[in-house]
């Protein structure tokens, strides 16, 4: 700015940000370029912007590689540069972050070569690496009352490259026993509204020594759909059912056997 001490920084940042902008109105290839006129007398200098936008890019193809295991359509659908439209440079970005933040690869690469035999068209080529996307857990137990317990828990993102994530939880506890089973599909319309399912069993079963017997069988599921509002931000509802049902036996506490009686489970 006028009046601000000399920074080659900043006039360096100045000149990238002119070029950029030029290039989200589709000119990939403008040149932006910096003249002083120093004025060692007076210890100042003035700036001559000289900007060559160039002639206005368009994309041919957009090209998706080193996805071995995802389906292309779970990439393609984050990209926010379309063919056959103007070059854009911030979408272009828009697209490789979107991609990098599915989480299913270790490296996302963009480059814009010109298409030979053209001064007007580019191609988009987008490159991944994959990396693995599973989370298995194991775990085992042995006490005295439980005997030989065995805990497993399992979840897999972008599951067979479909971009859904699925679990599983088991717990096969004498006195604490799960399984639950979820999935997650981002794209469960076209627009990116998400659908997420959980749906479980679960036993408790006390100490009998220090409360006596009697059993608590919860059987549940969530259902929630996330609504996209910007490319940042994502607003979620669900609602969830719980069904919970007490079995008792003679020896079982006073207020568990009221329970059951007043009210049935």
């Amino acid at each position: 700015r006028k009046g601000q001490i000399f920074s080659g920084d900043r006039l360096t940042e100045s000149t990238k940000r002119i070029s950029e902008r030029l290039g989200t109105f589709g000119y990939a290839f403008a040149n932006v370029n910096a003249t002083p006129d120093i004025k060692r007398d007076s210890r100042e200098v003035a700036f001559t912007i000289y900007i060559d936008p160039g002639k206005r890019v368009y994309v041919r193809r957009v090209n998706v590689a080193g996805n071995t295991r995802t389906r292309d359509e779970v990439v393609r659908r984050e990209l926010r540069q379309f063919e056959s439209s103007w070059y854009d440079g911030n979408n272009i970005k828009l697209s490789r972050d979107r991609v990098d933040r599915l989480g299913y690869f270790k490296e996302v690469t963009v480059d814009t070569p010109e298409v030979p035999g053209t001064v007007d068209q580019v191609d988009v080529n987008l490159t991944v690496t994959e990396k693995p996307t599973g989370n298995f857990l194991i775990g085992a137990g042995f006490s005295q009352s439980e005997k030989l317990t065995l805990t497993a828990s399992i979840q897999q993102a972008n599951f067979a490259g479909s971009g859904n994530t699925v679990g599983l939880d088991i717990n096969t506890s004498k006195y604490n026993r799960t399984i639950g089973v979820s999935q997650t599909n981002p794209y469960y319309t076209d627009d990116g509204i998400s659908r997420s399912w959980d749906v479980y069993l679960r036993t408790s079963k006390p100490n009998y020594i220090t409360s006596g017997t009697y059993s608590v069988e919860t059987k549940g599921g969530r259902l929630s759909f996330g609504v996209p509002f910007s490319e940042l931000d994502t607003v979620f509802f669900g609602a969830g059912v719980e069904h919970s049902k007490v079995s008792t036996d003679p020896t079982s506490p006073q207020r568990y056997l009221r329970y059951v009686r007043d009210f049935g489970d």
